[in-house]
């Protein structure tokens, strides 16, 4: 279950596509200019419980986040694949 930190209803998680796919297919928008490549960063959203549930950070998520000052809690909706319970927010919803 995708659960929100906002007024959006939970979702089920698909656990064989990323957590932006898994929006996209509920029509919940989510920000990317690079299509889920993982380097324009747009998608970026705040894990609020479950990181646990989540992929290791992939090798862009890493090389993206290098040199900035994101919390810790960030991650790319496009890299990552859920497999339990999570809950998100990010700033553009």
């Amino acid at each position: 279950m995708i659960t929100f930190k906002k007024n959006i209803e939970p979702i089920s998680i698909d656990d064989k596509i990323s957590l932006m796919h898994n929006l996209l297919n509920q029509e919940i928008p989510v920000a990317s200019s690079c299509y889920g490549e993982g380097v324009c960063g747009m998608c970026r959203v705040r894990m609020e419980s479950g990181m646990e549930n989540l992929n290791p950070q992939t090798t862009a998520e890493i090389e993206f986040f290098k040199n900035r000052k994101d919390p810790e809690n960030m991650r790319l909706s496009c890299q990552c694949f859920p497999t339990g319970p999570i809950t998100i927010d990010t700033d553009y919803w």
